[in-house]
């Protein structure tokens, strides 16, 4: 979060989900796998996994985020920005 505030730019949650597959219990060795999947001119999409490494990397949980893109103000940014373009040259998601 901090290089986003760096380039200028906050990014509020705009959409949630979350699908619970298979319960956690307490002392369960969880991994969190978290990817971009979509780089727009106003918002950023992110998917999640939550794997129990203890249990052949079953996944227990599914999610995904929605983030605007905006200035300090909570303006939306639209077009071409200085951290768009480096995130977009720098992954396979566009």
């Amino acid at each position: 979060m901090v290089e986003f505030i760096k380039y200028g730019v906050y990014l509020p949650l705009i959409d949630s989900r979350c699908k619970c597959i298979y319960p956690i219990r307490f002392g369960d060795n969880i991994t969190v796998r978290t990817q971009m999947t979509i780089i727009h001119s106003t918002y950023l999409e992110f998917k999640y996994e939550m794997v129990n490494m203890d249990n052949e990397d079953k996944t227990i949980t599914k999610a995904f985020s929605k983030h605007a893109l905006t200035d300090l103000d909570m303006n939306l940014i639209f077009g071409s920005n200085e951290l768009l373009d480096l995130l977009k040259a720098k992954s396979n998601v566009q």
